[in-house]
């Protein structure tokens, strides 16, 4: 049985529009990609990252369509394969708070540093595999330029772990020029 208030409501939207099913329709922006726009969605997104891009969309007024754009835009997951292996989740309302992600796509980044005394040699990323001819590059472009830089000639014993790029015979005629070494 209705509520005398709903059917007050009902007469009075009759009497407005001679129709009682609900006017109200709800449509996005066609398109909302204008840097305010974009401003508010990443603060929006940052403040809660739990959200998904229809809630996000619901409550700034913007078409999903935009927010996954400003997402791509700015380089947000899906569109940038983020590894989360290490992060956590602290929640004071939920404790349990977890979020696991899957990819299609294996994740694969190496990274190269230099511990000497005192300095780091920064570390320097590759995308994809390491392999030989993209390591001896990084030493002849990057890694014993540093070295030379820091530190003068007979002051370095250049030490590597088993990595198969370590030992492809281009690297190790290159090290041999520029190190004693004893493999």
């Amino acid at each position: 049985k209705p509520s005398p208030i709903t059917i007050k409501n009902l007469v009075d939207k009759f009497t407005r529009s001679e129709n009682v099913a609900n006017d109200y329709h709800f449509s996005y922006p066609l398109s909302a990609t204008n840097h305010i726009k974009q401003e508010a969605t990443i603060s929006a997104l940052q403040e809660n990252l739990q959200q998904s891009t229809n809630q996000l969309a619901m409550k700034l007024n913007v078409s999903p369509s935009s927010i996954r754009k400003i997402l791509k835009i700015h380089k947000f997951h899906p569109y940038n394969e983020v590894n989360k292996h290490n992060c956590r989740y602290l929640s004071k309302e939920n404790k349990y708070i977890m979020r696991t992600d899957n990819t299609q796509y294996s994740q694969k980044i190496n990274v190269w540093a230099g511990i000497i005394n005192n300095f780091i040699i920064s570390p320097f990323f590759i995308k994809e595999n390491l392999n030989g001819p993209k390591y001896l590059e990084m030493l002849q472009n990057l890694i014993i330029p540093e070295l030379n830089n820091l530190f003068s000639e007979n002051e370095v014993i250049f030490q590597q772990d088993g990595a198969p790029a370590y030992f492809s015979k281009d690297v190790h005629k290159y090290l041999n020029k520029n190190f004693q070494i004893g493999r």
